[in-house]
């Protein structure tokens, strides 16, 4: 018996993964400002000298459900909301909308401080183009529709659609600081490789960046597909469960995690890999299951 799940179009992008290079020790400050620099064309230096990392809570209300945003930066003039969105739909989006406004407000204590008021932007790095006009960066304001004055320059959103990435060359990603910075997380966990030896084969910085995200993503991997601790894995009686298979209905077993695994595209090779197992071997698991 196999397990499938619904697929995740870029796995880089899903919040256990982007949340920690964004705040790696190592990358994390350097990386994060250099992606703030090009989407509010601002000098970098300037950024990552004075942008920290703060709380992600934005309310001090038990009442408020999902009060922490994913990313949470400021300096002496902006607040920076960034979210990593891998999934659709109202209740996100009234959530997404929910922690700019509050964090407006949470700053408004006096009329007399309203001068004082830090602008909040709000980043959404995501795997969709929301607006469907095939864009990269859509820049939200407040504005009037007649004439298109904004109307509070005080709050400012970006919506970066990672998916248009997926359709430029090599070359248009070179061009462009944003993409180039971004890019991985368009790409699967076999194609990392790749682009560390010819995107990026002569910037050390963003080789840093995919080496942080290999771990990463080798670490969230071996989560997801084992859900048994170590010893009990260690336990599994491999030959057993590659020469006889399971009996249908059993579930946690290597049998199982090779199928889940084929079943989410990861190459043959890549399994092996993680199992321990030769990819003959992972083959013969996968055509006994196809046969059947």
């Amino acid at each position: 018996m196999t397990i499938t799940k619904e697929k995740q179009k870029y796995p880089l992008l899903i919040d256990t993964v982007a949340k920690k290079i964004f705040k790696n020790k190592n990358i994390g400050k350097e990386y994060t400002s250099r992606i703030i620099s090009y989407i509010l064309k601002e000098d970098y230096n300037i950024i990552y000298n004075n942008i920290k990392l703060i709380s992600e809570e934005i309310s001090f209300s038990s009442k408020l459900i999902n009060s922490k945003t994913d990313i949470m930066l400021e300096d002496n003039s902006i607040l920076v909301d960034v979210e990593i969105n891998y999934f659709n739909g109202p209740t996100r989006s009234i959530q997404m909308d929910s922690y700019v406004y509050q964090l407006f407000l949470n700053q408004i204590t006096s009329y007399k401080k309203y001068s004082n008021i830090k602008k909040v932007i709000q980043i959404i790095i995501e795997d969709n183009d929301y607006f469907h006009k095939n864009d990269f960066v859509y820049n939200i304001a407040f504005m009037d529709k007649k004439h298109h004055l904004e109307e509070n320059d005080n709050i400012e959103r970006f919506r970066i659609n990672l998916d248009y990435l997926s359709k430029l060359s090599y070359n248009n990603i070179r061009n462009d600081g944003l993409a180039y910075l971004l890019y991985p997380f368009v790409c699967g966990y076999d194609k990392l490789d790749i682009i560390y030896d010819d995107l990026y084969k002569d910037d050390e910085f963003m080789r840093k960046v995919i080496d942080e995200a290999k771990r990463i993503t080798k670490d969230n991997t071996m989560k997801l597909y084992f859900p048994l601790t170590d010893e009990e894995v260690k336990k599994m009686d491999e030959e057993y469960f590659i020469k006889q298979g399971i009996e249908k209905g059993t579930l946690n077993t290597k049998y199982d995690i090779v199928m889940n695994m084929y079943n989410d595209n990861m190459p043959i090779k890549t399994i092996a890999k993680y199992l321990n197992l030769s990819t003959s071997e992972v083959e013969k698991i996968i055509n006994n299951e196809e046969k059947k």
